[in-house]
């Protein structure tokens, strides 16, 4: 059996109590298929980002992948990713 920690029991509580699940397995059901769902949603826009990439190449609107473009490329993912972080908290307190 897997165990389930302490806080996420507690979550599943709630989620019953609130009457819309009647049962753990419910609740684990619905949290899968929203797993799922996002990750479908997630492999979407990864193709379209990838299409929109091909047609701007196409078109010759991109440059060469140097060691200074990825440098770069790095840079701005981590910069994206900590405002998404601080973002996160904002909305979480």
């Amino acid at each position: 059996m897997t165990r389930i920690d302490g806080e996420t029991q507690r979550r599943i509580q709630t989620l019953m109590d609130s009457g819309n699940f009647s049962d753990v397995s419910e609740v684990l059901a619905e949290a899968v298929e929203g797993l799922a769902n996002q990750s479908r949603a997630d492999l979407d826009h990864l193709r379209q980002l990838i299409q929109v990439g091909w047609l701007q190449a196409e078109r010759g609107e991109s440059r060469p992948f140097t060691p200074e473009v990825s440098t770069e490329l790095w840079e701005e993912a981590r910069l994206r990713n900590r405002r998404r972080n601080d973002s996160d908290a904002r909305v979480c307190s």
